[in-house]
């Protein structure tokens, strides 16, 4: 999630067209804390069943110390949370052994 240094959401395409894109950005450390929360549910709720796994896309969308709204020249966020179709296109592969799992015990329909 990208939020302002304020506390507030920021709308990556806004900030992005308004502000350099490192005015644009936060600390890693600032959303590794205001994901927490979040986090910990997902992690309880995913310890209750066998067949769930979270997958934290925090490493491939913060480089270094910083978590920006553009990762290798790709707009990484359509608003303050959700992923582009680009970026989630760019994923994929990171993505491909979870998906992998999911479909792995079901037989795939024509």
């Amino acid at each position: 999630m990208l939020l302002s240094p304020e506390g507030g959401a920021l709308e990556a395409p806004d900030c992005l067209l308004r502000r350099e894109e490192r005015e644009c950005s936060v600390s890693l450390q600032d959303h590794r804390l205001r994901s927490a929360p979040i986090n910990r549910i997902l992690e309880n709720v995913a310890s209750e069943f066998s067949n769930v796994k979270v997958i934290d896309p925090t490493k491939l969308l913060c480089r270094g110390t910083r978590c920006s709204p553009m990762v290798d020249g790709i707009v990484a966020y359509t608003d303050y949370l959700h992923l582009t179709t680009t970026m989630s296109h760019a994923l994929a592969g990171y993505l491909e052994p979870y998906l992998d799992w999911l479909t792995a015990d079901r037989p795939r329909q024509p």
